[in-house]
């Protein structure tokens, strides 16, 4: 007897059992990321987490809340066209000895930088030149010098850059040229990442929907959707298992030859000319139309075992004469 190859001995267990084995399985839950934009304030630091940038150096301006900032001569920005009304600035000139700068860590795949401008200042410095170092890596520089169209410039980008991983980084922003003295009004930074459950200010709590709030999926919340579409999954892979299972065995049976199909269909030719139809098409039994199947079988196998014969139908024999 050949022996049970190593595919259909797998099947050989009961149904239940592959259940609870499919029911003990835990199914891990949908983790849904979203795209967020984060914002840190040269004062009030990172809006969601309060963690503010580092100022190296001395000289800094708070610009907006201090009265350093108003003294008569400085760069006077207007507060109500600044972010969250402040800035931080200052100077540095040429050759003036260590470096100034400004270094912040964010988790994000892009960052954004935004100062202020001054594009028509009183006769100080004014000319923006910085270098901007990403992980430990210079990456790019900026310079801008006055050409008196306006005021002050707000909300200017002076680096920006993505395609970033969606992990831990280092951004410093120095004024370090040695050939022209700088100036910087450092007003605010955005970065965006992917989050699945970021902090949130205390004042927007409230305004915020509940956290399995029900979708527009008439009613149902995004954990019951997952879940219906993990039962939906298993209940199919049950289904095709069992009815491959059912196959293996109908398979096995006949290959040993210990099965007696009693449902066999008889062919089309089995049938006899008597029971067409004047279309040459089969006729569906009924009990009032025909014998038992026994009759209809016994006529079915003589049709296969006799073929009918090419000679003539023999004639009726003579009469008897005692």
């Amino acid at each position: 007897m050949p022996a049970k190859s190593s595919f259909s001995s797998m099947f050989a267990y009961p149904l239940q059992l592959w259940i609870l084995l499919l029911l003990s399985i835990r199914v891990p839950e949908p983790v849904f990321s979203r795209l967020i934009t984060r914002y840190i304030d040269n004062e009030y630091g990172d809006l969601a987490t309060g963690e503010g940038p580092e100022y190296i150096g001395t000289g800094w301006i708070h610009g907006g809340n201090c009265t350093d900032c108003t003294r008569d001569g400085m760069l006077q920005p207007d507060p109500k066209q600044v972010f969250s009304g402040t800035w931080h600035d200052n100077t540095r000139y040429r050759g003036a000895g260590p470096s100034l700068g400004i270094q912040f860590n964010f988790t994000g795949i892009s960052l954004s930088i935004y100062c202020i401008l001054p594009n028509s200042p009183p006769p100080l410095v004014s000319q923006y030149a910085l270098s901007f170092i990403l992980d430990g890596e210079l990456v790019e520089h900026f310079t801008h010098s006055p050409d008196f169209t306006s005021n002050f410039l707000y909300n200017h980008t002076v680096f920006s850059t993505g395609n970033l991983s969606n992990t831990s980084h280092t951004m410093e922003v120095r004024l370090d040229s040695e050939t022209m003295d700088s100036v910087i009004l450092f007003d605010y930074l955005t970065f965006n990442r992917f989050d699945d459950g970021f902090a949130v200010p205390k004042a927007t709590t409230s305004n915020l929907p509940p956290t399995d709030s029900p979708s527009d999926n008439g009613g149902i919340s995004k954990k019951a959707m997952a879940t219906i579409i993990v039962l939906a999954c298993l209940l199919g892979a049950l289904g095709g298992g069992g009815a491959l299972m059912v196959l293996i065995r109908r398979y096995r049976t006949i290959r040993h030859g210990g099965m007696k199909d009693s449902t066999s269909v008889l062919p089309f030719d089995s049938i006899l000319p008597s029971e067409r139809s004047s279309k040459g098409q089969r006729h569906r039994f009924t009990q009032s139309s025909h014998p038992p199947n026994a009759r209809v079988e016994a006529e079915a196998e003589s049709s296969w075992a006799a073929p009918p014969s090419t000679a003539p139908p023999p004639t009726a024999p003579p009469p008897y004469h005692s």
